[in-house]
């Protein structure tokens, strides 16, 4: 067996954060569409030159290191693959990413976030032993609670995660009193609003807006998720 490497963040250059802040923005192009799943982004990198990149896509669809293992070919070999959270080392819907990085050669992965839960990833453990040098969690804080809020605290706390809209004018009020309709957001609240929504299960409402505002509580100014 080759010799297990293991780097930490001193190891990293400027550019390599900035490949790995590459797979973490296009890591939001499967929101709305991948939960319970996390978002994932990577991207290949071969004599700095970008030769693969990809994101989940959909629940039960494939990973984000399989899309970009297919794009790159065999561009794979000794290529660095900056992933936004640890590959996997389960097999469920899909094979184990980690397997999938060392049957396509890559030399290096830089990854973001560690996967949590009881089971920790794994995918780590397994790519040092094939050999290939693994730098990371090299983010934890930032792709944990900004990039996947609801997977890791669920995984972490295995309650529901909770997010509260709240809206208030200048003057600390949610609304003029008496059973009339009052819109304080702008157009660009409402639309993140309509983003949010694709990526939560369900929307709780209070009775006084139910009957004020009859609510259609449904996704129109954001492409609809799963």
């Amino acid at each position: 067996m080759n010799k297990v490497q293991i780097s930490d963040q001193a190891d990293l250059s400027r550019e390599d954060l900035a490949y790995l802040d590459w797979a973490r923005k296009i890591a939001r192009r499967g929101w709305g569409r991948v939960h319970p799943n996390p978002l994932v982004g990577c991207v290949l990198v071969l004599n700095n030159q970008v030769v693969g990149e990809g994101y989940h896509r959909e629940f039960g669809g494939p990973h984000a290191e399989i899309v970009a293992l297919e794009s790159a070919r065999s561009k794979a070999e000794g290529a660095t693959a900056y992933v936004s959270l640890e590959p996997c080392n389960h097999e469920g819907k899909t094979p184990p990413c980690s397997q999938a990085l060392l049957q396509a050669g890559v030399s290096r992965v830089v990854y973001g976030a560690a996967e949590p839960g009881i089971d920790e990833g794994g995918g780590r453990d397994t790519l040092t032993g094939g050999g290939i040098e693994v730098i990371g969690p090299v983010w934890d804080s930032i792709i944990g609670r900004t990039e996947n809020p609801s997977f890791f605290h669920v995984a972490t706390h295995e309650t529901p995660y909770i997010a509260l809209k709240l809206a208030l004018s200048m003057d600390g009020y949610i609304g003029t009193s008496g059973a009339v309709r009052t819109q304080i957001t702008g157009l660009e609240a409402e639309r993140e609003v309509h983003r949010l929504r694709t990526g939560f299960d369900a929307i709780l409402i209070g009775n006084g807006t139910l009957k004020v505002d009859n609510p259609r509580l449904t996704v129109r100014m954001a492409p609809r998720g799963r």
